[in-house]
């Protein structure tokens, strides 16, 4: 079915704190007994994500928990927050479901609605990408046998360690392995994270469901006014671009265009002020 990546608020591990089990629940309330109970993994990959294989289920939305201990000798703790719309791995960056709640439909949807949705959303993730100049897809390589810079950082899983490695793209180191003599083989993810860039995942999602509104395919269009003899039909206006509840549009977008042959990565994540 894929797998699903769940990454703590504050770093767990350091206080001596690890995952232990992922609950799937088919209602929001996350009460009863869960669909799944999926174990953690024996520990975070390089990036500080829990990396979950997931079972074969109906695809749909479901409500997660994550159980966990935040630090040694604490008692255990739940994440009830998370949203987890299967199947995951599809290529895309967000969800029918996704797109569905945006449009007040329903959950869950049908066969016949999750693969028109789907296509809305890889109408936008075109647009997206012709714009960028750049997949929205995450790769991986490995470099067997390279020399950390330790010029530029002090600590082996630090991107800065390795940024002579990886041109012209941002990148998350995900593995090191000491070889010895000074050498390691390591392993990144390069491109963009869609599903961590807010930015990337409001516009598709936005602008599919804004697709599917306008062709009248979701029967939710609203409508101010109609005629006593119902030849005319008002529809509310939509927000310009710049108001509060506009469409979000490409230019907000800018910050993630391909960057030029040689550029330093980009800081992955980093939260105001320091990005």
């Amino acid at each position: 079915m894929g797998t699903w990546e769940w990454r703590p608020v504050v770093d767990i591990t350091a206080a001596g704190g690890r995952a232990l089990a992922v609950e799937l629940y088919d209602t929001p309330d996350r009460t009863g007994t869960p669909v799944a109970t999926v174990p953690a993994p024996t520990g975070p990959d390089a990036a500080g994500r829990w990396v979950f294989d997931l079972p074969d289920l109906p695809d749909g939305r479901y409500w997660g928990a994550v159980q966990y201990l935040p630090r040694t000798g604490a008692a255990q703790a739940r994440d009830r927050n998370p949203r987890i719309d299967l199947p995951t791995d599809t290529g895309l960056v967000t969800s029918p479901e996704e797109v569905a709640v945006r449009l007040d439909i329903k959950l869950p949807l049908s066969a016949e609605q999750r693969d028109r949705f789907a296509q809305a959303i890889e109408d936008a993730q075109g647009d997206v990408r012709n714009y960028l100049g750049r997949d929205l897809a995450v790769g991986y390589a490995t470099y067997p046998g390279v020399s950390p810079n330790w010029a530029a950082a002090r600590r082996i899983d630090d991107w800065r360690t390795w940024r002579h490695l990886v041109v012209g793209d941002d990148f998350d180191v995900v593995a090191v392995v000491d070889r010895g003599h000074g050498l390691y083989d390591v392993t990144v993810r390069t491109g963009l994270e869609p599903e961590a860039e807010t930015a990337v995942r409001r516009y598709v999602t936005a602008h599919a469901g804004e697709a599917l509104r306008s062709r009248g395919s979701d029967g939710t269009r609203r409508t101010t006014s109609v005629s006593a003899e119902g030849q005319s039909v008002s529809y509310e206006a939509t927000p310009t671009t710049g108001q509060p509840g506009s469409l979000p549009s490409l230019e907000d977008l800018a910050p993630y265009r391909a960057m030029p042959v040689g550029s330093p990565p980009r800081i992955h994540r980093m939260p105001w002020p320091y990005s």
